[in-house]
């Protein structure tokens, strides 16, 4: 439960700041400036939860009232019963070490069909946005590692010659930090739109409201693709 004693509304708020960004826009490592510039700027005493659910566990637990917010990439959640609302809208871009062989900033498409490639097969869809793309427009690669979680890949990257392709600003979280820059790709990629979704049974809920406009304000600003 959160214990907020700077806002009357969520005295005795009942639940958890649920950011499901495992693997839709900013992964769990992205995730980590918004949900904690949300919880420093208003609920410094606030405990954030983040959890990973199944489609159906997540609509079942938002039914419930055991996750308040789902935020990410979520085209699963369609049953009747739940509202969503926009935040932004982002696309993909490729992560290598710093010393990358590149020309430029932007891959030719010979580079990065040629190029040995690291590919995250993870819970989330985002990553199935880019993959479903690549088989429509007939564009081939070398895949030569696969691995199911994102926060393995600056290790895996920096010190390898693997290129691996992510929503920009994951890519740009893990090249603020680590060895590694951002490259674009040859092609116009896809883009996937990130939203707040929320049960009805909880749309009046002066909690919730507060919660998913303080989300809103959060990303208003946030740069998109």
């Amino acid at each position: 439960m959160f214990l907020h004693h700077t806002h009357g509304a969520l005295t005795h708020f009942r639940g958890k700041l649920v950011l499901l960004l495992h693997s839709s826009i900013l992964s769990e490592v992205g995730a980590s400036t918004k949900s904690g510039a949300v919880q420093a700027k208003v609920a410094p005493h606030a405990r954030v939860n983040t959890v990973t659910l199944s489609p159906r566990h997540l609509e079942e637990a938002m039914e419930s009232g055991q996750v308040d917010l789902a935020i990410g990439y979520f085209p699963d959640i369609r049953r009747a019963g739940f509202y969503q609302r926009h935040l932004l809208r982002h696309s993909f871009c490729c992560l290598v070490r710093a010393e990358y062989p590149v020309g430029g900033r932007e891959f030719t498409l010979a580079e990065f069909e040629s190029a040995s490639h690291l590919v995250v097969h993870a819970e989330g869809r985002t990553q199935e946005v880019f993959e479903e793309f690549l088989i429509a427009e007939g564009i081939s690669r070398t895949v030569d590692l696969r691995i199911p979680h994102f926060t393995s890949i600056p290790y895996l990257v920096m010190d390898s010659d693997f290129v691996v392709t992510l929503p920009r600003v994951v890519s740009q979280s893990f090249a603020r930090y680590h060895r590694l820059r951002t490259v674009d790709l040859p092609f116009k990629p896809p883009t996937f739109e990130l939203k707040q979704h929320w049960h009805t049974r909880y749309h009046r809920d002066p909690a919730n409201q507060w919660l998913r406009e303080l989300v809103h304000n959060t990303f208003v600003n946030y740069p998109a693709d």
